[in-house]
């Protein structure tokens, strides 16, 4: 952790704390070791991971509340030797971070107005979990299975309430890239260099000595960073929307090559979405759809990154700027005595950001409790009918007091020979771990 963050993190405690004294606090305390059992050397897998949540609300007057939520986190690998110098080194086996920090305004009923300006968690769609209005929903994932998961991100946010109408507005002033970690990370890392392998076959180009720079974004020439436009109306009993969003795709895209200096120039592509959402109930289950339409700016990729695409075979790779549609339809119901069904067929999955790349799959969470709810079984899975893989995750909770959990997971990962899927299958993993909320 940088020094200088740590003190004013430290003096912004000591000068907050008369405020928050009244403040409600609440979190949570995890603590989970997982290995992948299928590798060649299992334990030089086994890692342990502890991280602590506080979540802090209050309210300044009636109109006025606030929300900062941080975690504390610190992961081990067995295997790993630490090596103690000096308080640099302890520092850096710890993460900080805050997920909300934000300023919440609710005007009364004549303005009819409500403003939240800070680091927040942006959801236009009508997925669960899920979305395909990516630009202000960076995916933040480790582990496969995290590929839903999604980041909060800097910006002020309106809500207005005119007659039967919501209209929502959204402003990011600085771009917040995907976080693409573990081995999530491996996986991207795997792509690009299989791209490239087969980009400069046949070529006097050393794919594995192109260096990668990414590009910082130029807010002169596109100031528009992130910024969004919902409105909504309830029609017949259903929520519908209509949704505009411009800004940047979270994962920095090859854009162009510099064959005489061996470089490779990524950037954030400037992207625009347009579409509509739907959600209601149908009988006894919850449905909601979305369809969105994405154009990439034209001409985004230069001329040798053209070329190269050609000589690739594999359609998913060759990234392209033609516009494209992604959309999900949903539903789910709960069945007597504990039983929960939540199925989505998606076309596009968070990650896919070109017209070549999008896929169809279908996510599921089919869970039960037994024994007064203190014990939950749930099976969570991908199916990617596309690209012929799955991920598939069982997972058993058992409530051991109403403010702890033990818990153990599986994450299958596998697919027809010659895939990704079928190239990560190795990857699978064992976690068990513990929860306590306070």
């Amino acid at each position: 952790m940088n020094k200088r963050l740590l003190n004013s993190l430290i003096a912004l405690g000591l000068i907050a704390t008369p405020i928050c004294s009244a403040a409600e606090v609440n979190g949570n305390w995890n603590s989970s070791i997982k290995v992948q059992p299928i590798i060649e050397k299992p334990a030089d897998s086994l890692v342990i991971n502890s991280e602590v949540d506080f979540d802090i609300t209050d309210e300044i007057n009636e109109n006025i509340d606030w929300k900062l939520k941080i975690n504390l986190s610190t992961e081990k690998y067995i295997n790993q030797k630490d090596d103690w110098h000096d308080s640099y080194d302890l520092d850096n086996k710890f993460k900080f971070s805050s997920s909300e920090a934000y300023l919440n305004y609710s005007a009364d009923d004549k303005v009819k107005l409500d403003v939240c300006l800070g680091k927040q968690y942006v959801k236009l769609g009508a997925g669960d979990g899920i979305t395909t209005f990516t630009l202000l929903e960076p995916i933040d994932a480790k582990n496969m299975e995290d590929l839903t998961n999604s980041a909060s991100i800097w910006g002020g946010k309106l809500v207005w309430y005119p007659g039967d109408f919501t209209v929502t507005a959204f402003y990011q002033p600085l771009v917040t890239p995907a976080k693409l970690e573990g081995e999530v990370g491996e996986v991207a890392q795997a792509i690009k260099l299989a791209t490239l392998l087969e980009a400069t076959k046949g070529l006097p180009i050393d794919p594995t000595t192109i260096v990668t720079k990414i590009e910082t974004i130029d807010y002169k020439e596109n100031p528009l960073a992130g910024a969004a436009l919902k409105v909504s109306r309830q029609i017949a009993g259903y929520d519908l929307s209509a949704i505009w969003e411009s800004g940047y795709s979270p994962i920095a895209l090859p854009a162009e090559l510099l064959m005489n200096e061996n470089k490779l120039i990524c950037k954030y592509m400037p992207t625009q979405k347009i579409g509509a959402t739907v959600t209601g109930t149908l009988g006894d289950f919850g449905t909601w759809g979305e369809l969105t339409y994405t154009i990439p700016k034209k001409d985004f990729y230069d001329s040798n990154i053209t070329a190269l695409l050609e000589n690739v075979e594999n359609e998913q790779y060759k990234l392209s700027d033609k516009p494209y549609v992604t959309g999900l339809i949903g539903a789910d119901y709960f069945l007597p005595k504990g039983t929960y069904i939540n199925l989505q067929v998606l076309h596009g999955l968070p990650h896919e950001i070109s017209d070549n790349m999008i896929s169809t799959a279908v996510i599921a969470d089919i869970s039960k409790t037994f024994i007064a709810d203190k014990i939950k079984i749930e099976l969570t899975g991908i199916g990617d009918f596309t690209n012929k893989g799955y991920v598939i995750s069982p997972k058993i909770e058992y409530q051991t007091t109403p403010n702890s959990q033990a818990w153990i997971k599986g994450t299958i990962l596998g697919g027809d020979e010659g895939t990704l899927y079928d190239a990560l299958s190795d990857k699978g993993q064992i976690a068990c771990g513990v929860k306590i909320v306070f």
